[in-house]
């Protein structure tokens, strides 16, 4: 009796033991099952080349940080397929191509432009595209349109206030604009590192002229002069886009010298495309978006504005306010208020401009053929006081310094 019971106890002990190693096991074995979520935004390291553009021997080279650190262009883009597949319009942040072409010397009729992807597809565009805008352009449902002001050619590199994804970033070609204006897909160049600017051949025509020498003889031997053949090449020049110059709604005065501009003729400098709105006491205006002009780009176009003068934006009947160069030039020493009204400081530039467009219209009466505004950002609120805003803007003038 004794022994069985010592049985029944080890049994017991037995069976309690290979319990509890069985939890242990069940414990030590269980896994947790982790989704892995890939994301496609673009990365890129600070400082790293995104972007070289080639014009000949020059070379400038740039990282996201450099792109985003020049005049911005803001707007609405989208594109159409060959199958009529609409995608967009959206809202995009970039650097207008020609003010990258500028940094190397520009793009002159004849020659070509060519964006060359990360996957070694290129994007041919001609002068004429860029410079006259010369693209098919449609309207959100696909329709052929003539917008006018042309949208933008720009190097994009945010969309919605977000870097562009792997598929189509770091950096792509897009065309933008305050309305919502679409152009052929195969205008999108996407995933761009390479800008190169070359001599074109569309624009040329070569005449061959042929000059043969005479045959020379002797009474003795005749005698056969090689005939040599010179070919002159003739450069025909592509035709020129005529641009209004009438009627005159601004004029630029330096010194005893001024220049006139036609609304068109603005409109043929780079464009800038900006939400932007004032502060007037303690109520907040509209952010509205505007096209134009920006004083920098004007006052560059006429040449003899240095560090050493101020300009003066008057209206048409004298009233006036008066600019630093760093002002114009680096859209600085402005006070920046939020859309309370509070002042902040200015994350980035705020950089005068002449505005021809509001709300993608063509100025009315009150505000004149040109409104001086600052431009802004969107996602930033910037907003300057309304004191700094002109409306009916006629003349600008350099001011030499005393």
């Amino acid at each position: 009796m004794k022994n069985k019971v010592i049985w029944l106890g080890l049994s017991f002990l037995l069976v309690v033991a290979m319990l509890l190693a069985s939890c242990s096991t069940s414990s030590t074995t269980s896994t947790i099952n982790a989704t892995n979520t890939t994301t496609t935004t673009s990365v890129v390291t600070v400082g790293a080349t995104v972007l070289t553009v080639t014009e000949g021997s020059t070379v400038k080279t740039y990282s996201m940080a450099d792109l985003q650190a020049l005049p911005s262009v803001s707007g609405n883009g989208g594109s159409k397929g060959k199958g009529g597949t609409i995608t967009g319009p959206f809202a995009y942040q970039g650097v207008a191509l020609t003010t990258l072409l500028n940094a190397v010397g520009g793009i002159s009729a004849g020659e070509t432009v060519t964006l060359t992807s990360s996957d070694n597809y290129t994007q041919s565009l001609t002068y004429d595209q860029i410079t006259n805008g010369n693209v098919n352009y449609y309207d959100t449902t696909g329709n052929p349109v003539n917008p006018s002001p042309k949208p933008t050619l720009t190097v994009i590199y945010s969309q919605n206030g977000a870097a562009l994804d792997s598929t189509h970033g770091p950096i792509e070609l897009g065309a933008l604009s305050s309305q919502n204006i679409l152009t052929d897909g195969s205008l999108w160049a996407k995933m761009i590192v390479k800008i190169d600017i070359t001599t074109g051949t569309t624009n040329t025509t070569t005449t061959t002229v042929t000059t043969t020498n005479a045959v020379t003889t002797t009474n003795s031997t005749a005698t056969t002069t090689p005939t040599p053949t010179t070919t002159t090449a003739v450069v025909v020049a592509p035709p020129t886009t005529q641009v209004a110059t009438t009627p005159v709604i601004l004029t630029v005065v330096n010194g005893n010298s001024s220049k006139t501009f036609s609304l068109a003729q603005l409109q043929q400098l780079q464009t800038e495309f900006t939400q932007s709105g004032y502060v007037k006491g303690t109520a907040v205006g509209n952010f509205d978006s505007y096209v134009g002009v920006t004083l920098k780009t004007l006052l560059d176009a006429v040449g003899g504005f240095t560090t050493s003068n101020s300009v003066s934006v008057a209206d048409g009947t004298g009233y006036s306010k008066t600019f630093t160069y760093a002002n114009v030039e680096n859209g600085t020493g402005f006070t920046i208020l939020d859309n309370t009204g509070a002042t902040v400081a200015s994350p980035q530039p705020a950089m005068p401009f002449l505005a021809y467009s509001k709300g993608g219209v063509i100025l009315d009466s009150t505000l004149g053929s040109l409104y001086l505004g600052f431009a802004s950002n969107t996602s930033l609120n910037q907003y300057t006081q309304s004191s700094l805003w002109i409306k009916n803007v006629a003349t600008v003038t350099i001011i030499a310094a005393q």
